[in-house]
């Protein structure tokens, strides 16, 4: 048995934790338990919606059917979708888009309810198997040979909009999108994981490299663009290379990855924000020569497994059970009982009950989640 526990922004019933909405829905300020299930799967978490497979994809927020009667949409009902079919989903600041199915058919929303887009693109030698939109609204797509047995070599496209990669899916040569170069260590890797904050984006290879593009102005890149490593274009960040990463999380202008021997790094923040993260590394200025990616100890140096990222927060696991919060918490998205910026770690006190671990944690933009296992005698 799986539960989800979840804190922070509430206000379109997303976190709810009866079956029916509040009237007023009022924000978690501690983790509170919103689903059960024999194996969940979280899918996606934006700032008003959160989707959750457990057999069925299970919706809660805005792309519910009816967001005033508290019903969820099945996706699996609406499109004849089956569990395996969904390999990701894919959203921005409205909420969720759609859903990538494995065949890299796109599944996209219509207002409140799931519409499937019946496109035509048999014109197209490629097969959609990452989708990412950044806060600015650009998108990229990375894709591998519709006919080919494996992911390897794959190709990077970024488009303008999320309209203009659909145009592409109608009509490939449509030129609203450019094709970015990709370093010469691409060609025999596969991408796991791509994903995006306000301004950049970031990739995470099978080898374990971890790739960034997109504005630098934030330091955002955790790299410093010269004229051979352009900030439009997928580069290695540097001060990761030889370490070998797992795991990458990005939301608001904060990316954090996670390596094999469960240590943390973080980069990202902006100039003029009014609190900042003190394990953040320091904006680059006149005379200041700190890297660009900062190592994290937590708690003396504790292991880290697993780490969510949202507009401006940070919740981590560690390898004996505890978790660690940090940054925005306004909306009580920390999970500490208080509603303020913390700008060091935190830790969340839980009172799950004997025979619960916390298995997983990620980041919505202004909430955290918590993946529960009940463990056996």
């Amino acid at each position: 048995m799986k539960e989800l526990y979840a804190c922070g922004f509430n206000g379109l019933n997303q976190l709810r934790i009866g079956p029916l909405p509040l009237e007023a829905p009022e924000d978690l300020h501690s983790f509170q338990k919103i689903v059960a299930g024999n194996d969940i799967a979280v899918k996606y978490t934006g700032w008003s919606t959160v989707c959750v497979i457990d057999g069925e994809l299970i919706v809660r927020g805005p792309l519910c059917s009816s967001s005033l009667n508290g019903s969820t949409t099945s996706w699996d009902a609406a499109l004849g979708l089956h569990q395996k079919d969904a390999m990701a989903f894919f959203g921005d600041h409205r909420g969720v888009l759609g859903l990538l199915a494995n065949d890299g058919q796109i599944q996209a929303t219509s207002g409140h309810r799931p519409k499937q887009l019946v496109i035509n693109d048999s014109k197209s030698e490629l097969n959609i198997r990452h989708i990412a939109i950044a806060g600015n609204e650009k998108v990229v797509a990375c894709c591998s040979q519709k006919h080919s047995d494996h992911d390897l070599s794959p190709t990077i496209l970024e488009f303008p909009s999320f309209q203009a990669l659909l145009d592409w899916k109608v009509n490939p040569p449509n030129p609203s999108f450019s094709q970015l170069l990709s370093p010469p260590d691409l060609a025999n890797v596969s991408i796991v994981t791509l994903l995006s904050n306000f301004t950049s984006f970031t990739l995470l290879t099978n080898s374990g490299n971890v790739y960034t593009w997109g504005d630098p102005r934030h330091s955002s890149l955790g790299r410093n663009p010269t004229s051979s490593s352009a900030a439009t274009a997928p580069h290695l960040v540097d001060f990761l290379g030889g370490i070998p990463i797992r795991k990458i999380a990005s939301g608001g202008w904060i990316t954090a990855a996670l390596s094999y021997d469960n240590d943390l790094y973080l980069w990202g923040g902006r100039p003029g924000e009014k609190h900042r993260i003190k394990d953040l590394p320091d904006l680059p200025r006149k005379g200041n020569d700190e890297a660009e990616v900062k190592l994290v100890d937590i708690d003396g140096g504790v292991d880290i497994v697993d780490v969510g990222v949202g507009d401006g927060h940070i919740v981590v696991l560690c390898r004996d059970g505890r978790v660690f919060a940090v940054g925005r918490g306004e909306s009580g998205q920390l999970g500490v009982g208080v509603r303020k910026f913390e700008e060091e770690w935190m830790e969340v006190r839980l009172n799950l009950g004997e025979r619960k671990r916390v298995v997983g944690v990620y980041g919505g933009a202004w909430s955290s989640f918590l993946l529960v296992e009940e463990t056996r005698n």
